[in-house]
């Protein structure tokens, strides 16, 4: 290239003029999604249920849901009399002690006898909140084969379902030990405690985990008793099913295999998603837009048990993150 008899301001264009080139295969941005927006709009379709559902079928539903809860608990009572908790030991002298390190271990016969009724008696009440058929797709896989579940968090319906499909043990907010009827029931499913707020609670429920987890495996391999899964939603609150958020680590620091759950609500008029973008009050106006539907739709998906390789083992965020696009990819989100 010869420039030497050039004008200094051509030299200078050719040499610091930046050369653009134009591509076809760049993908377009996807559309951000917020996972926490909500329509808050009332159409008069929806006012003329509310009507309905506060004169007629509130009424009609909460006579029939209350006598079951009442039996639930009940049941729950009896199926752990006499049963002594059995004391989990702690993994290493670095683990905290805490007060849930222990965990009530039924024999078959109780099971059967009175949490295996309790299940029943938790899909009527779905049945009376309107959620007649629910589709379902596969099922929870051996508990010594994958412990964990791990759904998608939507509505305050899913841990109810969860619970009428496999009794298991839940990583459930403090809050839940303070609701009447539901309280003596998650205490008979050996449910874990935790106060999100208080970090001290959530390393003492981790370490919980981790010890039943291990416990779990020590009685298949000695007893062939086979503990109960523990469902862990990984979101750790609810959304509007549009997205899925960043995965809590608490599930995956463990090692284990998982079992991703999918779980949707089809609807028309009304989004049954229950997050922070809609009634941020109160769940009382939720629970009520709820009672007043005639009917409710749900689908639920148990994929294939996901088993984590060495690197995932060694990073839970890793593990995380790939259990999360895996259900992501599944739900088209």
């Amino acid at each position: 290239l010869q420039i030497e008899n050039e004008p200094n301001n051509v030299v200078s264009a050719l040499v610091e003029t930046p050369v653009l080139v134009a591509t076809t295969n760049v993908e377009p941005l996807a559309p951000l999604v917020n996972p926490f927006s909500a329509d808050h709009t009332v159409s008069f379709y929806e006012k003329l249920k509310i009507f309905i559902g506060v004169t007629f079928l509130v009424p009609i539903r909460l006579v029939l849901a209350l006598p079951a809860l009442f039996m639930m608990s009940i049941l729950a009572n009896l199926c752990t009399l006499f049963v002594k908790a059995k004391h989990i030991p702690t993994l290493s002298d670095s683990t905290p002690a805490s007060a849930q390190d222990r965990l009530l271990i039924f024999k078959p016969w109780r099971r059967l006898v009175f949490i295996t009724p309790i299940q029943y008696l938790i899909r009527y009440i779905l049945f009376v909140l309107g959620f007649h058929n629910i589709t379902v797709k596969g099922a929870p896989a051996d508990p010594t084969i994958a412990p964990i579940l791990v759904p998608n968090h939507i509505s305050l319906i899913d841990p109810v379902y969860m619970a009428y499909e496999c009794a298991p043990a839940f990583i459930a907010k403090k809050d839940i030990k303070s609701l009447p009827f539901v309280s003596r029931i998650s205490d008979t499913f050996n449910c874990v405690y935790v106060d999100r707020v208080s970090a001290q609670s959530r390393a003492m429920a981790m370490a919980t985990l981790k010890k039943r987890i291990a416990l779990s495996k020590a009685l298949w391999e000695t007893e062939r008793f086979k503990s109960p899964h523990l469902v862990i939603f990984p979101e750790g609150t609810t959304s509007n099913g549009q997205a899925l958020l960043s995965f809590k680590l608490g599930a995956f620091t463990t090692g284990v295999p998982v079992q991703p759950v999918c779980i949707q609500y089809k609807w028309n008029n009304w989004d049954p998603s229950c997050h922070m973008g809609i009634y941020k009050s109160s769940d009382a106006i939720w629970t009520l837009r709820l009672l007043s539907q005639f009917t409710n739709k749900m689908e639920v998906e148990f994929l294939p048990v996901y088993f984590p390789n060495e690197a995932e083992k060694a990073n839970p965020k890793l593990y995380a993150e790939n259990v999360r696009k895996q259900m992501s990819d599944h739900l088209k989100i």
